[in-house]
Formats: C-alpha cells, structure tokens, sequence
C-alpha cells in the first residue's frame, strides 16, 4: 500500500507500507520519479492516479529497498556503478520483508544509464554523484523549487549507513563530500532549500537530536566528520545494530551521523 503527501503542485512524496520516500517531480511534458521502494503494490500503477503523463523512473542507487517496483516502469534509469550491486540485490531471497519474494523488478540489461539531466518540460532535474554509501548513488537537484533529492546517500535524518560492504572508506566519502559541497555553490544552495532522503521519519530517530532532518549544514557537519574520523580527533563508538559482515560503530559531529567499521574508518 502506499500513501502520499504533497510537497507542492509539482512534487509529491509517495511512502510505501516499510517507509521507503519516493519522489514524483511532474513537467509540463513527463514526470520523474525518483525510487521504486520495496512494496509489492504496484508503484507505476498508483503513480497514474496522479497523472497521465509519461513517467521515467531514476534509481538513486542499487539496494532491495530501492528497485522494488523497477519492473512497473516501462523507462528505467541508474548508474551503471551500481549495476552488478543492483543484479546482487535483486536475488536476495529469506524471510521477512528484506527479499526479493513478491517485487516486480526490472532485469539490470534494461536499464538506461542515468543521464546528467533530466528535461521534463519547463522544469530540469539535475543529476551528481555522491559516492559512498554505493558505489553509484547519485542525487537529484531541483533548482526551480530549491530541492534536492538524496536517497540514501546522506542517510535520512539518524545516519549515513557506510559500513556495508560495498560503502566506500571514509577518506572516499569524504571527497565525495567536499566534491559535492562545490556542486551546491554552484547552484548557490544555501539553507533555505529543502533536502529528502530515501527514508520517511528516520529524522525523528537521530541520537544527537530529537528532530535533525536532512539539510545543508548536515552535509558541511557531515564531511567534519569524516575529517575528524580520518585525523583521530573523533572517535569510534559501540552501537547494537543488526549482524553485518564486520562489527559497525557511530560517530556524529554536530548534526552528522555515520554508521561505519574501523576498517573503513582508517582505525
């Protein structure tokens, strides 16, 4: 099932039964959805309850809980960095709702790769990457409303999850970072615009705030972090978290939150 939340009278927020965010950005020509979650419920279908127009679906990166209904688009776009993640997850089988048992997914040969911009009639959504958390996430930037798109690349408010492991090392992340805090002078992105993540109420989850949506000043925190984390200066913390392949630890700065190993660290 999903339901909707409109962020304007172009942009909708779509969140399926685990709270996956998607994003559906309308033009005067097509429309631009961001994510295909992990419901079983047909997304291409419950988009069409909202226009008739064409719609493209643009995955930010390769994970389960984002290519779940990729199969109900007839236009599919990724990074091709994020293709043979994307083929791994879309063989995950098990018990409880992290598998791949009842989701319609694309077959990775038919996907497109991601284009640098998407043109959807008198609004333009820019694409650029911010590698780390896979090898091929990218983000969408909205310059006509000030909003930027940034699936799980940030995290969504309690946390970027890099101890995966096909996350990068924190010295990558970082210049990731920095690389993408250039893009955003570019288009002059200061803290009046609105950032979105992949997931929905992990802002009300964070541990350094009640309340710490996605936003600007998490970004420039965010690469501190990873500075800090490199130097030594901050330090690695225990945190009980499902069993991964190696034990993941926290560390925050400020409104920055991260999830990593002491291998990918430089611990």
């Amino acid at each position: 099932m999903y339901t909707f939340e409109l962020i304007n009278d172009f942009t909708m927020k779509i969140i399926d039964e685990y709270d996956e965010a998607l994003y559906l950005i309308e033009g005067e020509d097509k429309v631009l959805c961001i994510d295909a979650g992990m419901s079983k419920k047909n997304l291409y279908e419950y988009c069409l309850n909202f226009t008739d127009k064409p719609i493209e679906l643009a995955i930010s990166h390769g994970h389960l809980d984002h290519i779940g209904q990729s199969g109900s688009f007839k236009t599919v776009y990724m990074c091709s960095k994020d293709k043979s993640l994307y083929e791994k997850h879309m063989k995950i089988e098990g018990e409880g709702h992290f598998s791949n048992e009842g989701l319609n997914i694309l077959p990775v040969d038919q996907i497109q790769e991601m284009p640098s911009v998407f043109h959807l009639g008198k609004r333009d959504i820019f694409v650029h990457p911010l590698i780390g958390h896979t090898p091929g996430s990218v983000i969408f930037i909205d310059p006509a409303d000030h909003f930027i798109y940034t699936g799980d690349a940030l995290g969504s408010g309690c946390g970027v999850w890099m101890q995966l492991d096909e996350c990068s090392n924190v010295k990558s992340y970082k210049k990731s970072l920095w690389d993408i805090l250039k893009v955003f002078k570019e288009y002059n992105v200061d803290e009046e615009w609105t950032f979105f993540g992949g997931h929905d109420k992990q802002e009300f989850q964070s541990k350094v705030s009640s309340y710490n949506p996605l936003c600007l000043q998490l970004v420039k925190d965010m690469h501190k972090l990873c500075v800090g984390l490199e130097k030594g200066s901050i330090e690695l913390e225990d945190i009980e978290i499902r069993a991964m392949s190696q034990k993941p630890y926290y560390a925050a700065y400020n409104k920055a939150e991260i999830i990593t190993t002491k291998e990918k660290s430089g611990k």
